[in-house]
Protein backbone atom coordinates (compact mmCIF):
# COMPACT_ATOMS: atom_id res chain seq x y z
CA UNK A 1 0.00 0.00 0.00
CA UNK A 2 3.03 2.29 0.20
CA UNK A 3 3.06 2.88 -3.58
CA UNK A 4 -0.72 3.39 -3.74
CA UNK A 5 -1.79 6.95 -4.67
CA UNK A 6 -3.16 8.99 -1.75
CA UNK A 7 -6.68 9.50 -3.20
CA UNK A 8 -7.05 5.76 -3.72
CA UNK A 9 -5.81 5.01 -0.19
CA UNK A 10 -8.35 7.52 1.14
CA UNK A 11 -11.14 5.91 -0.90
CA UNK A 12 -10.15 2.44 0.31
CA UNK A 13 -10.05 3.51 3.96
CA UNK A 14 -13.32 5.42 3.66
CA UNK A 15 -15.02 2.38 2.13
CA UNK A 16 -13.72 0.02 4.80
CA UNK A 17 -14.49 2.36 7.72
CA UNK A 18 -17.99 2.93 6.39
CA UNK A 19 -18.61 -0.82 6.34
CA UNK A 20 -17.14 -1.24 9.83
CA UNK A 21 -19.36 1.60 11.06
CA UNK A 22 -22.49 -0.02 9.64
CA UNK A 23 -21.53 -3.34 11.24
CA UNK A 24 -20.83 -1.69 14.61
CA UNK A 25 -24.15 0.19 14.63
CA UNK A 26 -26.10 -2.89 13.54
CA UNK A 27 -24.44 -5.09 16.14
CA UNK A 28 -24.89 -2.53 18.94
CA UNK A 29 -28.53 -2.02 18.00
CA UNK A 30 -29.16 -5.76 17.91
CA UNK A 31 -27.51 -6.63 21.23
CA UNK A 32 -28.28 -3.39 23.04
CA UNK A 33 -31.83 -2.51 22.11
CA UNK A 34 -34.20 -4.52 19.99
CA UNK A 35 -32.92 -7.92 18.85
CA UNK A 36 -33.85 -6.84 15.29
CA UNK A 37 -32.32 -9.52 13.08
CA UNK A 38 -33.22 -7.84 9.80
CA UNK A 39 -31.30 -4.70 10.74
CA UNK A 40 -28.35 -6.85 11.84
CA UNK A 41 -28.40 -8.81 8.56
CA UNK A 42 -28.60 -5.59 6.55
CA UNK A 43 -25.60 -4.15 8.39
CA UNK A 44 -23.66 -7.40 7.80
CA UNK A 45 -24.57 -7.20 4.11
CA UNK A 46 -23.35 -3.58 3.87
CA UNK A 47 -20.14 -4.56 5.68
CA UNK A 48 -19.58 -7.46 3.26
CA UNK A 49 -20.29 -5.21 0.28
CA UNK A 50 -17.79 -2.64 1.52
CA UNK A 51 -15.18 -5.36 2.01
CA UNK A 52 -15.84 -6.55 -1.54
CA UNK A 53 -15.64 -3.03 -2.97
CA UNK A 54 -12.46 -2.29 -1.00
CA UNK A 55 -10.93 -5.59 -2.14
CA UNK A 56 -11.83 -4.80 -5.74
CA UNK A 57 -10.17 -1.38 -5.46
CA UNK A 58 -7.07 -2.95 -3.90
CA UNK A 59 -6.99 -5.55 -6.71
CA UNK A 60 -7.20 -2.79 -9.34
CA UNK A 61 -4.27 -0.98 -7.77
CA UNK A 62 -2.11 -4.09 -7.24
CA UNK A 63 -2.67 -5.30 -10.83
CA UNK A 64 -2.31 -1.77 -12.24
CA UNK A 65 -5.83 -1.73 -13.68
CA UNK A 66 -6.27 1.99 -13.38
CA UNK A 67 -5.29 4.93 -15.53
CA UNK A 68 -3.90 8.27 -14.52
CA UNK A 69 -4.76 11.45 -16.41
CA UNK A 70 -3.16 14.81 -15.66
CA UNK A 71 -4.43 18.15 -16.82
CA UNK A 72 -5.19 21.73 -15.95
CA UNK A 73 -8.82 22.64 -15.33
CA UNK A 74 -9.85 25.31 -17.82
CA UNK A 75 -13.62 25.42 -17.43
CA UNK A 76 -16.95 23.75 -16.75
CA UNK A 77 -19.95 22.63 -18.78
CA UNK A 78 -23.12 22.25 -16.72
CA UNK A 79 -26.53 20.98 -17.66
CA UNK A 80 -29.49 22.01 -15.53
CA UNK A 81 -31.13 19.31 -13.40
CA UNK A 82 -28.16 16.97 -13.77
CA UNK A 83 -26.03 15.37 -11.06
CA UNK A 84 -23.01 15.60 -13.36
CA UNK A 85 -21.04 18.40 -14.95
CA UNK A 86 -18.39 18.47 -17.59
CA UNK A 87 -14.98 19.54 -16.38
CA UNK A 88 -12.69 20.74 -19.17
CA UNK A 89 -9.02 19.86 -18.88
CA UNK A 90 -6.03 20.59 -21.06
CA UNK A 91 -2.96 18.35 -20.85
CA UNK A 92 0.73 19.15 -21.33
CA UNK A 93 0.51 18.55 -25.11
CA UNK A 94 -2.36 21.05 -25.43
CA UNK A 95 -5.08 18.43 -25.97
CA UNK A 96 -8.40 19.53 -24.50
CA UNK A 97 -10.86 17.01 -23.05
CA UNK A 98 -14.10 17.20 -21.12
CA UNK A 99 -14.72 14.68 -18.35
CA UNK A 100 -18.21 14.20 -16.89
CA UNK A 101 -17.95 13.99 -13.11
CA UNK A 102 -20.41 14.30 -10.20
CA UNK A 103 -21.04 17.88 -9.14
CA UNK A 104 -19.90 17.21 -5.57
CA UNK A 105 -16.23 17.11 -6.67
CA UNK A 106 -14.69 20.57 -6.36
CA UNK A 107 -12.30 21.75 -9.04
CA UNK A 108 -10.77 25.20 -9.49
CA UNK A 109 -9.95 26.76 -12.83
CA UNK A 110 -6.21 27.20 -13.53
CA UNK A 111 -5.23 24.36 -11.19
CA UNK A 112 -3.52 21.14 -12.27
CA UNK A 113 -5.10 17.83 -11.26
CA UNK A 114 -4.29 14.15 -11.50
CA UNK A 115 -7.38 12.00 -12.05
CA UNK A 116 -7.60 8.24 -11.51
CA UNK A 117 -9.92 6.01 -13.54
CA UNK A 118 -10.50 2.27 -13.74
CA UNK A 119 -9.46 0.94 -17.10
CA UNK A 120 -12.59 0.84 -19.27
CA UNK A 121 -13.73 -2.76 -19.64
CA UNK A 122 -16.97 -2.14 -21.51
CA UNK A 123 -17.33 -0.14 -24.72
CA UNK A 124 -19.30 3.07 -24.80
CA UNK A 125 -22.90 2.53 -25.85
CA UNK A 126 -23.65 5.81 -27.59
CA UNK A 127 -26.32 6.98 -25.18
CA UNK A 128 -25.11 10.05 -23.29
CA UNK A 129 -26.97 8.99 -20.13
CA UNK A 130 -25.56 5.43 -20.08
CA UNK A 131 -22.06 6.49 -21.14
CA UNK A 132 -21.98 9.13 -18.38
CA UNK A 133 -22.88 6.56 -15.74
CA UNK A 134 -20.33 4.07 -17.06
CA UNK A 135 -17.62 6.75 -17.03
CA UNK A 136 -18.64 7.96 -13.57
CA UNK A 137 -18.44 4.44 -12.17
CA UNK A 138 -14.89 4.18 -13.47
CA UNK A 139 -13.83 7.43 -11.74
CA UNK A 140 -11.76 6.53 -8.67
CA UNK A 141 -10.54 9.89 -7.38
CA UNK A 142 -8.40 12.93 -7.99
CA UNK A 143 -5.72 15.07 -6.40
CA UNK A 144 -4.45 18.54 -7.00
CA UNK A 145 -0.85 18.77 -8.11
CA UNK A 146 0.66 21.60 -6.11
CA UNK A 147 2.83 24.22 -7.75
CA UNK A 148 1.95 23.36 -11.35
CA UNK A 149 -0.74 25.80 -12.39
CA UNK A 150 -1.31 27.95 -15.47
CA UNK A 151 0.46 31.31 -15.39
CA UNK A 152 -2.12 34.13 -15.38
CA UNK A 153 -0.95 35.53 -18.74
CA UNK A 154 -1.82 32.25 -20.55
CA UNK A 155 -5.50 32.23 -19.50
Amino acid sequence: MSNMPKPLVAKLLYTLFLGIGFLAVGTAYYFGFSQDRIFLYMSIFVFAASLFKGGLLLYKVKTNRFETVEGICIGFVSKPFSKFRGVKFIDDEGIEATVRLPKNHKFSIERKYRLYFSKQTSPLVGSEFIDTHLATDSFLGYEEIEGENIPKENC
